[in-house]
């Protein structure tokens, strides 16, 4: 079969919804990026939106441990919500509803079997507990072992179930994944599992709990099925616990970086700024903290537009980001053209070098800007404070004086550095 081969057949609305919405369960997909637009649940649609789906999926990259938990939710809510409850009554009802794509034949159709998939029950033995299937489909990997490991839990009849995969491209058509999954289980005898319930649920903390060899055999298979779900249990919540870290992570840095420059905003300024302070105090060293704004920002919006003047805003806080190169060191954006930098150098001359350094490499961008009286291109003017801890006041006093001089260096013709 040409890999190109155009797509063929129909995918149930239901089907569609319930995969995505086993993923939006697990807030394992962003909240753009599947386009299901106005579907019916209860209509069909074509086979090629199914594949566009699984691509957007697994484009999003999840991870295998959500991919499986995906699978077993949305297995759940086919039976509960879908055809399920009409087509299998058992764990073996289930197993036997793969043998010939009879639960996959459910949600697709219209066209053979090479051209929507299949899932066939290659073998089965009920004795040794031991099912084997080959799928030809666009599901595949953990997903797919999360969809037969939870068919095999709908039903109280097993005391054990494990699922493994083997996944690998299907090269006769690239629309689908050719995976082996094989199930092992361990059916309940119903009489004695019913008499061994009674039994535990009769137990007292001061009685033994007499079993046949039976019955102990029962519960080391049940001990084994649930040291396979407590597994699956924990590495899903090890994997959430690290997205609900990267997320607590990426708000705590959207809360303290200006959104158009990405450097620190004023929030994080009105942090970090007595902090600094505090060290340099107990310490005694030399703080520097410099106040500058864009010269004649102003004519510079009304004459490019806003826009470019977001750009050259943006130019400025890169040039004062890359200038820094102590850990410590911190670039602001504190109002709409105004930024700061608090930083520290040995003595005040290396002050006055990084500064003048700034101030050139604004010029040497080259954004013109023919409403600056101080250059043919858009410049600066700062204010440097350098301070010893010990000679320190406050926070409102060392920005007081930086914004003194940021005056003043306007005053004297802009473009310039008052230190």
């Amino acid at each position: 079969m040409n890999q190109k081969q155009k797509l063929v057949g129909e995918v149930s609305g239901a089907f569609l919804y319930g995969i995505v919405g086993a993923f939006h369960q697990l807030n394992a997909l962003p909240e753009s990026g599947l386009n299901l637009p106005d579907i019916d649940p209860t209509e069909w649609y074509s086979y090629s939106l199914f594949i566009e789906t699984m691509r957007t999926i697994e484009s999003a990259q999840p991870s295998e441990e959500l991919m499986f938990q995906a699978g077993v939710y949305f297995i759940r809510a086919w039976y509960d919500h879908g055809p399920g409850k009409e087509l299998v009554f058992s764990t073996l009802d289930w197993i036997h509803a793969n043998d010939t794509s009879g639960g996959y034949n459910t949600v697709v159709r219209g066209g053979t079997k090479e051209e929507i998939g299949w899932c066939h029950l290659k073998s089965l033995d009920t004795q040794k507990g031991v099912a084997v299937y080959e799928n030809i489909m666009p599901l595949y990997g953990k997903f797919l072992k999360g969809v037969f490991y939870g068919g095999c839990l709908l039903f109280d009849d097993t005391e054990y179930v494990d699922v493994v995969f083997e996944t690998q491209p299907c090269l006769e058509n690239s629309n689908f994944h050719s995976t082996t999954v094989t199930v092992y289980f361990k059916l309940k005898s119903s009489q004695k599992a019913l008499h061994l319930e009674e039994k535990i649920n009769k137990l007292q903390l001061d009685e033994k709990l007499q079993l046949s060899d039976e019955e102990v055999e029962s519960l080391i298979w049940r001990y084994k099925g649930l040291k396979v779900s407590c597994k699956a249990f924990e590495e899903y919540n090890h994997q959430i616990n690290s997205v609900l870290s990267k997320s607590i992570l990426t708000i705590q840095e959207l809360s303290i970086t200006d959104g158009m420059t990405n450097i620190f905003n004023r929030r994080h300024f009105n942090t970090i700024f007595p902090q600094a302070i505090n060290l340099a105090k107990r310490k005694n060293t030399l703080l520097c903290f410099a106040l500058m704004d864009v010269d004649y920002f102003k004519r510079y919006n009304d004459t490019y537009g806003h826009a470019m003047g977001d750009h050259a805003l943006i130019s400025v806080a890169n040039v004062l980001k890359n200038s820094l190169q102590r850990a410590n060191d911190y670039c602001f954006r504190v109002g709409g053209e105004e930024f700061g930098i608090i930083f520290h150098t040995e003595t005040i001359d290396q002050a006055h070098t990084l500064a003048g350094t700034i101030l050139q490499k604004v010029e040497k961008l080259n954004i013109e800007h023919q409403g600056n009286e101080a250059s043919p291109y858009l410049t600066i003017s700062m204010g440097v404070v350098c301070k010893y801890g010990n000679a320190i006041s406050d926070v409102d006093e060392m920005y007081k004086e930086a914004d003194d001089l940021l005056y003043e260096a306007k005053s004297k013709g802009r473009n310039r550095i008052q230190v």
